[in-house]
């Protein structure tokens, strides 16, 4: 059985949770994992889940679901990393379905993630 890893993006206070504190819960709702907490003021709020790809960039970093990669090669590009239709795939900007097949890490590095660089995607 393969562990499950993921990071959560804390909408409330824009930060980045890597070490998931006890007071969230988990649940499948829907086919979809919902994650849940208790913000300081005890109001109840449910941050964005990002999943490990099981891969990682040229650096050795591990690739998250929301993560901006450089690629370079003939051409060079700046992509999102994302779930779709039951893998993990580049969404390439121009690209009329707006996805590849794979994440070609052997020539990518993680430059940054959509929430705290979304400017990154406007290269």
């Amino acid at each position: 059985m393969r562990k499950i890893k993921l990071r959560l993006w804390d909408q409330v206070h824009k930060k980045m949770i890597t070490d998931i504190p006890s007071h969230f819960t988990f649940a499948l709702e829907d086919g979809e994992l919902v994650v849940g907490g208790n913000a300081p003021n005890g109001d109840w709020y449910e941050p964005v889940v990002m999943l490990f790809t099981g891969v990682r960039d040229t650096n050795g970093k591990e690739i998250y679901e929301g993560d901006i990669m450089k690629f370079v090669g003939v051409i060079e590009s700046v992509e999102e990393i994302a779930w779709d239709s039951g893998s993990f795939v580049q969404k390439v900007k121009g690209n009329p379905e707006d996805k590849i097949i794979d994440i070609n890490t052997s020539r990518g590095e993680i430059i940054g993630n959509i929430y705290e660089n979304k400017e990154l995607l406007n290269v």
